[in-house]
């Protein structure tokens, strides 16, 4: 299964992505603006995960990100606890290179994997956490793509002797319904039949 949006084509993890998975996951300007585990993996911890990735999963939908025109896998992306029962989930991205940040990549991905969530799998609301001070990934998720901030994780992390507060943003199907944007993405994301 791949996903395809305008700039990116998000597809499911392979073997051959865990170097670029583990470059993402020890890249210390990701780390410092990530709200997940802050140490170092190897690359046995790294397959370790992935064999855990395997097996068919319901809840968790992790996919690589890559550029359109190059098949170049430029970071991470997905759905996980997926709550089909109460249909929500949470999500996050991670673009790895400079070469690809504040070029439209994280905005088309965004809008990618919530055109999949809402449009496919029939979410009701999709999450996320991020850095108060990550204001690129803050003003993406607010301004470009219509989450709506709900509340604040006061002193959440630390990182180099600093507390750091973490956003808690969320979306509705009907706030993603109604982005000027969205039709583009449906349309991509749930084609119509061909006649």
């Amino acid at each position: 299964m791949t996903i395809i949006g305008q700039k990116v084509i998000l597809r499911p993890i392979e073997s051959n992505d865990l170097e670029i998975l583990r470059e993402i996951q020890n890249d210390t300007m990701i780390q410092i603006l990530s709200t997940e585990n802050k140490f170092p993996i190897s690359s046995f911890q790294q397959q370790a995960w992935f064999s855990t990735q395997n097996s068919a999963s319901q809840t968790n939908l992790r996919l690589m990100i890559t550029e359109k025109s190059s098949s170049k896998a430029i970071g991470m992306t997905g759905l996980w606890n997926i709550d089909s029962l109460n249909r929500n989930a949470s999500t996050g991205l991670k673009i790895l290179s400079s070469e690809f940040q504040g070029k439209g990549f994280g905005f088309d991905t965004l809008m990618t994997i919530l055109a999949y969530g809402f449009s496919r799998l029939g979410l009701h609301r999709i999450e996320t956490t991020i850095l108060e001070k990550n204001t690129p990934s803050l003003k993406l998720f607010t301004k470009k793509c219509g989450f709506s901030i709900e509340g604040t994780l006061r002193e959440k992390y630390r990182w180099n002797q600093e507390y750091l507060h973490v956003k808690i943003l969320s979306l509705l199907d009907e706030q993603f319904y109604s982005l000027s944007q969205t039709k583009n993405y449906i349309s991509l994301v749930c084609p119509s039949p061909q006649g």
